[in-house]
């Protein structure tokens, strides 16, 4: 949970570094597999958001899938309901 609050939440590319593997295999299919492609596209995705208090739910995994549910009151720093 402190990499998904750093990474997600702070917007801090360090956590990549940090706790992911080089070898990463990226679930996402338009992101490529490997640490440096998931810290560059998290990089654009976060450009001009503000920091946030990441409000984990749920955490399981299944093999080399994992799923976590979070409450977010916005969705890339914009409500919902705008």
């Amino acid at each position: 949970m402190d990499f998904y609050q750093q990474m997600f939440g702070d917007k801090d590319l360090s956590a990549v570094d940090k706790y992911i593997a080089p070898e990463y295999i990226q679930h996402n299919p338009e992101v490529a597999d490997g640490a440096a492609a998931f810290k560059a596209a998290a990089a654009k995705w976060f450009e001009g958001q503000p920091k946030t208090k990441v409000d984990v739910q749920r955490i399981a995994s299944d093999g080399d899938l994992v799923f976590i549910h979070v409450k977010n009151k916005t969705l890339m720093g914009v409500s919902p309901l705008q």
